[in-house]
């Protein structure tokens, strides 16, 4: 047990990651590649339209408009 914890506390202090710090990095990259993933997948499964909708070119916008 008290080489463990004299292992682990080497580990911290030398640049390296605990056991805890592991758990963590792995949790939140495997959350953000799985999100990822996810919103992926759900963009290439969206069937394709019937149509394609394009904005009607008679907007006025008044951007052109003499004051």
């Amino acid at each position: 047990m008290t080489a463990a914890l004299t292992t682990l506390a080497a580990s911290s202090t030398a640049g390296g990651l605990t056991p805890a710090g592991w758990a963590m990095m792995i949790g939140s990259v495997g959350l953000v590649l799985g999100l990822c993933a996810f919103c992926v997948y759900r963009a290439l499964k969206e069937p394709h339209p019937e149509e394609h909708m394009h904005a009607p070119l008679d907007i006025d916008t008044h951007d052109l408009d003499d004051e």
